[in-house]
């Protein structure tokens, strides 16, 4: 029984290995298609890498040579980057500017007195204003941190308020205004402005803000007696030709505090120049003409007579004066000089803060030296910047006011520190006041043209590159693609 064989079963006849045999066999067109399937998936993936470097060679000369192709974009250096940035547009001409960031434009933050955390703000209708936009909203009265969230949901980007712990048993309440510039101060009326005595973010307005009328009585002399000439006063506007001079007085004199400010408007009007005519020495006395006599049919005449004239010197032409300094403060018998004026045709508003002038102003004078300008001025007034109707902020962090900037010698101001239409196609981002001015140069951006360029040159080799690779059968094309 031991030597029974049964075929297909048991190995003597190797039929499992026949079996195998037969099953290659059979498989042989399917692993020759296998085969065929993965060549033509490697030819695939590389034609698809192939047209993808094509593809990278057409954009990068398409950047070079489409329209916004890197050689008209500009870039903006600034000397100082931490008292200006700037950003230009392909459109900015290439040039230079020098600019003195005087202050930065800035947005009214108040902060409340320490107030005890079981504070309560009253219920009611509550009002603010900022510039001309307003938020109202009703408060069914609660904590500091209930009103600031009533705030912040209905502020619209307009207003923000935020409550800080100032100590373990205390707290502070800042609110804000997000719109900056002189022009959006923030004011709070109905029961906001109840709130904000009671809190101490406000207090009430001192009377310090009044306007002085230019009229004959406000009108005194400084230095020299009044000039009928040079000096006109109507509808309260004060002129004073060339060398004319006048003093208008504050009765009584003002008190000036931080934020108390001087404003008027100027004009500083050029006068032409006349062609004058050489002079030409004086023609000298007029003297008679003088007699002869006739003796023996002789006619003898007289030496005409002769008056010696001193020589003549043609006298000085008038010197031209070019004085800027017209403007004075008077305090206690001093007078202090203010801001150098600037030749406009237009009225031009000037503000002078407590740091431009004296503790006190009894008058504002005037001086005009200039030979060929007339100087104008109105709208003259004293206010304190921060006050806001009859409260003014009792501790504010920051004040609304504009920024101030001078370009080239012209101050110019603006709203925000975003400033985008002093220099064509350049804006100017401030960011911090400086004592000294800023460089700023505007060129074409010559690193971004070498990345382009590098760029291009960089696909375009890996192009060729690949091609070499895929085309030739020499190694040392590998070698050249590794280098």
């Amino acid at each position: 029984m031991s030597d029974l064989s049964i075929p297909g079963v048991t190995g003597k006849y190797n039929s499992e290995k026949s079996i195998k045999a037969l099953v290659e066999t059979e498989r042989i067109p399917l692993q020759r298609l296998e085969s065929e399937r993965t060549v033509l998936q490697d030819q695939k993936s590389v034609w698809l890498r192939l047209n993808q470097k094509i593809a990278g060679v057409r954009e990068a000369a398409r950047e070079l040579y489409g329209f916004q192709n890197p050689f008209n974009n500009k870039i903006a250096r600034s000397s100082d980057e931490s008292v200006l940035t700037a950003s230009a547009a392909r459109t900015a001409a290439e040039e230079k500017a020098s600019i003195l960031v005087k202050q930065i434009a800035s947005a009214d933050r108040f902060a409340s007195r320490s107030l005890p955390r079981d504070f309560q703000a009253p219920a009611g209708l509550y009002r603010f204003r900022v510039g001309g936009e307003q938020l109202t909203f009703n408060f069914r009265g609660g904590s500091l941190k209930e009103l600031a969230a009533a705030i912040n949901a209905n502020g619209g980007g307009l207003i923000a308020a935020s409550v800080l712990e100032d100590s373990p048993g205390s707290q502070v309440i800042v609110i804000e205004s997000k719109k900056t510039g002189s022009a959006n101060p923030l004011s709070f009326h109905d029961q906001a402005a109840v709130f904000g005595e009671q809190s101490g973010l406000l207090e009430r307005t001192p009377d310090v803000g009044r306007s002085l009328p230019i009229r004959k009585d406000t009108v005194s002399a400084w230095s020299k007696p009044l000039s009928a000439e040079g000096l006109k006063i109507s509808e309260g506007l004060l002129s004073l030709g060339p060398g004319t001079e006048a003093r208008l007085l504050f009765k009584p004199p003002v008190a000036l505090s931080a934020t108390t400010v001087l404003s008027f408007e100027l004009r500083s009007l050029v006068i032409p120049e006349q062609p004058s005519e050489a002079p030409t020495p004086p023609p000298g006395p007029t003297l008679p003409e003088v007699g002869g006599i006739e003796y023996g049919g002789i006619q003898v005449q007289s030496a005409r007579s002769r008056a010696p004239l001193p020589e003549w010197k043609p006298p000085e032409r008038p010197q031209r004066i070019d004085d800027p300094a017209v403007l004075f403060a008077e305090s206690r018998g001093q007078s202090l000089p203010l801001a150098p004026v600037r030749d406009s045709e237009e009225f031009y508003p000037v503000e002078l803060g407590a740091q431009d002038l004296p503790g006190g102003i009894e008058a504002l004078a005037l001086r005009n030296r200039n030979t060929h300008r007339t100087i104008e001025i109105r709208n003259v007034r004293v206010y304190d910047r921060a006050a806001r109707g009859e409260h003014r902020p009792a501790r504010p962090l920051s004040t609304a006011r504009d920024a101030k900037i001078v370009l080239d010698g012209v101050e110019v101001s603006r709203p925000e520190n975003a400033v985008s239409d002093l220099i064509p196609g350049v804006t100017l981002n401030l960011k911090a006041a400086a004592d000294k001015p800023v460089e700023l140069s505007i060129q074409k951006d010559l690193a971004g043209i070498k990345n382009s360029l590098i760029r291009f040159l960089g696909t375009y080799n890996d192009l060729l590159t690949q091609v070499d690779i895929l085309t030739r059968k020499d190694e040392a094309v590998i070698q050249d693609a590794q280098y």
